[in-house]
């Protein structure tokens, strides 16, 4: 059986199609779902320092996403005769509480010893952070809960530094 050139031919057009087919192009991606808010920039941060005994609203969620803190650093603060320990309380303005956190200062003698582990901060990472619902504000309050040592002074002028993100995400 012989091969005609009407045969060769359309191999060869087929062989080309296949390979113009089959060869690589430039890659394009598309995410997966509408996890992250496709706002200009949808991360959010904050921080400051708030004295013990008062509050302030962080952060206020659009009314069409939602607001996952992802990151939460803590550190609280007083004179270096003073050892203050410190609760910290994010919450929600409709009245859910979404955490609870302790920290303390240290004194100056623990300080000057490098005894690390006086001093308590939190510094932590969520791994699927806490969700505020569209629309909701998030506050954070300070309260004393335990003073050590001379030279503590008001009560209300010590407290936690803080630096606080996250990123708005589609309910």
């Amino acid at each position: 059986m012989q091969t005609s050139r009407f045969q060769l031919g359309l191999i060869a057009t087929l062989a080309v199609g296949l390979g113009f087919s089959l060869a690589s192009s430039e890659a394009v991606g598309y995410p997966a779902g509408a996890a992250v808010s496709m706002g200009t920039n949808p991360i959010v941060s904050n921080g400051g320092a708030l004295n013990d005994g008062s509050s302030t609203p962080l952060f206020t969620a659009p009314i069409d996403q939602d607001l996952i803190i992802t990151d939460i650093i803590l550190t609280s603060h007083s004179n270096m005769e003073c050892k203050r320990a410190h609760r910290t309380e994010l919450s929600v303005v409709s009245g859910g509480v979404l955490a609870h956190f302790m920290t303390s200062s240290t004194t100056s003698r623990q300080y000057y010893d490098y005894d690390s582990s006086s001093g308590g901060s939190v510094q932590h990472t969520f791994g699927s952070g806490l969700r505020v619902l569209a629309g909701e504000t998030v506050n954070m309050a300070v309260f004393q809960a335990a003073t050590q040592g001379s030279g503590c002074g008001s009560p209300g002028s010590y407290g936690v530094h803080y630096a606080i993100s996250g990123y708005y995400a589609r309910p």
